[in-house]
């Protein structure tokens, strides 16, 4: 019961004096602690003043609120509350022990020092920093935090910490540490200034992480950074070693078929000579033993061949022309080649579907000789039976090619091999019918460079299949140039027909050239007397001129492959061509070249092959000496044949490997001429200009001035312009050739640019001034 209550327990109860005296306790303060009562019983009893804890109590219509006081007794037996209400301390003192639990609880570790003190000792440290440093609260308190870099204390980061302190700023860093058992450990420290109300620094606050398997990782991430990055730097050394030893091999095989070739092409010149019976007669014995000499010796020009196809299949410099094959005209141009050779071992050759043949995608010179190497493979070991050769096309857009033969078949173990380089089935059918071992290898590789495959199948005493996969071609008609284009067809080449175009008709010229745009052109500068058949195929080179019944052959020959050259050996090895005029250009100008007319001709030449060929050489300076003794009956033995005072032509052979001059001149003595040498091109022009030959036989790859050089020359010399010419070169050219070539050619050009009409008119006069010459000759006569 309340007895008496004073001015400010009012007040902070809320509870009038006239309203509590004489009431309950329980019926004016609601929810009065029952800690205090019980308080105030044991004050009542015992007689002795308590202290009352803080507790919320609940004033009438208001929030509880937190009051501390003390209960004392009095000589009546009432007990005295007296007590003040402290709720801001008390929610201040919660908050503090809070932040305590939450410092606590962190799982980083935490410092408090006192900054009023000059050596900022330690106030406190929470348990995770007694984790982190091995050190309990009491080994660090009143320390300062530098006893943690031991005696590492040279770190950058340590100056940068004190400079931060001294400042009163807040800093980031990273230290070396180490913990109480003296282990190291990397120290991620925050530090912070704590300030007072008035702003001024009173303490300073870190908080630090244990970063050492993070620093771990980054160390171990940065070496193995810079073990990735001598990696590659020995890699690209490596690179360029193996770019080194790449060139050095491209140079090395360039160099050896070369200098293989060189020696290869005289042994098999110098045969031909001694069959020829030039130092004498020859014996049976003999000629045998020279027939072996030239087998071999044509058996080892073709593995070097082969060889140098080989390494230029596996580094990809072989230069393919992919475009729309006629796959059936293919086939049965090699099928003419083999079927000799089928007939003398009486093998039947049969061929199922080849007239259904799509077009496919290939290059036409390597298709062939993918075929012919198939063919003459299932030839050589095939000893009876038949050989079958099937096409069909597949739902896929392939086409497949199929050899079948019924010879010795390939052992089952055998078959993952036979495409593998030098690999033989057996080395006692490789003594039996020849070969290197390479045949198979260069067809997959140039398989797979045409974007198509080789497999086989066989089975030992039953027979072999192998199956080519091309690609089939879109259905694109051929190439075709502006028939309406027309002029007149040049006099045939001595001592040949030529078919002859109607009366009515114009001459055609067949231009190849890399460039249409620069073929049609052509063709409108040479309106309305020529008509021009232009063609960017190499390939088809041959047929268009019969297709077209051509006066005249006009060939690029500087293309970036060699392909100008490779259609001017095909024209030649063939003598229905012989009638036939080809006029070599060192390059096809582009349409809008400018420059003045200059060193552009190259002439009406002859292309002969190395290794040389007797009969070949000697029909084409006989051709050659015949354009100059136009109605004269061709011989190089002497003009007007059977009449006295006859001469000997004069031929002089340029040419700086002494074996290949020798064997030109005893070819060209033998049938009656008059030789003369000249070992290089500078001496060539020399000997011309002091007695003018009726025939130059000349090789173009040559030092000091090669034979572009010399033709060049010759045909910027009035004296010297209409010497018909010879050209030796290699049927297959190197790549470091074929750039040899190319690069002489555009010299060439350089010294005399020229337009698209000066080529104009250099057809023209090919074409129409020997017609003319001949009319002039028919008037005088």
């Amino acid at each position: 019961q309340v007895l008496e209550i004073n001015r400010a327990a009012e007040e902070l109860l809320r509870l009038p004096r006239a309203q509590a005296q004489g009431k309950l306790v329980s019926e004016q303060i609601a929810a009065l602690p029952a800690e205090w009562l019980r308080i105030c019983r044991e004050v009542r009893e015992g007689g002795e003043a308590q202290p009352l804890p803080p507790a919320g109590i609940a004033p009438a219509e208001a929030e509880a609120r937190i009051f501390e006081g003390a209960a004392h007794p009095s000589p009546s037996g009432a007990v005295a509350l007296i007590f003040r209400e402290v709720t801001e301390r008390a929610e201040a003192e919660e908050t503090l022990r809070l932040r305590d639990r939450a410092m606590a609880a962190s799982t980083n570790g935490i410092i408090l020092t006192d900054a009023s003190d000059p050596t900022n000792p330690i106030i406190y440290v929470n348990p995770a920093f007694e984790q982190i440093s091995g050190y309990s609260r009491e080994e660090v308190i009143g320390r300062n935090c530098r006893f943690l870099q031991g005696e590492d204390r040279d770190q950058p980061e340590i100056q940068q910490l004190r400079s931060a302190i001294r400042e009163g700023r807040a800093c980031d860093v990273v230290l070396r540490n180490y913990r109480k058992d003296g282990s190291l450990f990397w120290n991620d420290l925050r530090v912070a200034p704590v300030l007072d109300e008035q702003g001024r620094i009173t303490h300073f606050v870190g908080i630090q992480q244990d970063v050492t398997e993070r620093r771990q990782a980054e160390e171990e991430l940065v070496q193995r950074n810079e073990e990735l990055k001598s990696a590659r730097d020995q890699l690209q050394v490596r690179n360029l070693e193996l770019a080194d030893a790449t060139r050095a091999k491209d140079r090395f095989m360039a160099t050896m078929s070369h200098e293989m070739r060189t020696p290869l092409n005289a042994i098999l010149g110098y045969v031909e000579l001694l069959e020829m019976g030039i130092s004498g007669e020859l014996n049976e014995m003999q000629r045998f033993q020279i027939e072996r000499i030239r087998t071999t010796g044509r058996q080892l020009l073709d593995l070097v061949n082969d060889v140098l196809d080989l390494t230029r299949a596996d580094v990809a410099r072989l230069d393919l022309e992919l475009r729309p094959i006629n796959l059936a005209a293919v086939l049965e141009e090699t099928l003419i080649l083999i079927e000799p050779q089928t007939t003398a071992k009486g093998i039947e050759l049969r061929v199922e579907r080849i007239d259904e043949c799509p077009l496919v995608v290939a290059d036409l010179r390597r298709l062939r000789q993918v075929l012919t190497n198939m063919l003459s493979n299932a030839v050589k070991f095939t000893e009876r039976g038949s050989i079958l050769i099937r096409c069909e096309s597949e739902a896929d857009e392939r086409v497949l090619v199929s050899v079948t033969d019924t010879g010795i078949g390939i052992a089952a173990e055998d078959l993952p091999h036979i495409f593998s380089e030098f690999y033989q089935v057996d080395s006692g059918l490789t003594r039996e019918h020849g070969g290197t071992g390479l045949g198979l290898a260069i067809t997959q590789r140039l398989m797979r460079l045409m974007d198509g495959e080789v497999s086989v199948m066989s089975e030992p005493g039953v027979g072999s299949t192998f199956t080519l996969t091309l690609r089939r071609a879109a259905d694109v008609p051929e190439p075709l140039a502006d028939a309406d284009r027309t002029v007149e067809a040049p006099a045939p080449r001595p001592g040949t027909s030529a078919p002859e175009p109607a009366p009515a008709e114009k001459p055609r010229v067949v231009v190849f050239g890399e460039s249409r745009e620069t073929l049609e052109r052509l063709a409108s500068e040479l309106e309305p007397s020529v008509q021009v058949v232009g063609t960017t195929d190499a390939g088809e080179v041959a047929d268009v001129v019969l297709r077209e019944s051509a006066a005249l052959v006009v060939l690029d020959v500087a293309c970036h492959n060699g392909i100008g050259w490779e259609a001017a050996h095909a024209l030649r090895e063939n003598p229905q061509f012989d009638a036939i005029a080809v006029l070599l250009l060192p390059c096809l100008p582009p349409p809008n070249a400018g420059g003045l007319p200059g060193a552009l001709d190259l002439g009406l030449v002859a292309v002969v092959p190395k290794p040389l060929s007797a009969a070949r050489l000697r029909r084409e300076v006989e051709i050659a000496a015949g354009s100059n003794h136009p109605g004269e009956t061709a011989g190089i033995g002497g003009w007007l044949v059977g009449e006295e005072g006859a001469s000997p032509c004069e031929v002089l052979v340029v040419d700086d490997d002494p074996d290949a001059r020798r064997i030109a001149a005893r070819v060209l003595e033998r049938a009656g001429a008059r030789v003369r040498m000249a070992a290089d091109g500078e001496s060539g022009l020399a000997e011309m200009r002091i007695q003018r030959p009726d025939v130059a036989v000349l090789d173009l790859m040559m030092p000091v001035l090669d034979g572009f050089g010399v033709l060049a020359a010759m045909r910027a010399d009035p004296a010297l312009r209409d010497i018909p010419v010879v050209v030796l070169t290699a049927k297959d050219l190197s790549e470091d050739e074929r750039r040899f070539l190319a690069r002489t050619a555009e010299r060439v050009l350089q010294k005399g640019e020229h337009r698209l009409s000066d080529v104009a008119s250099l057809i023209l006069r090919a074409t129409v001034a020997p017609r003319g010459d001949a009319a002039a000759d028919e008037a005088s006569a």
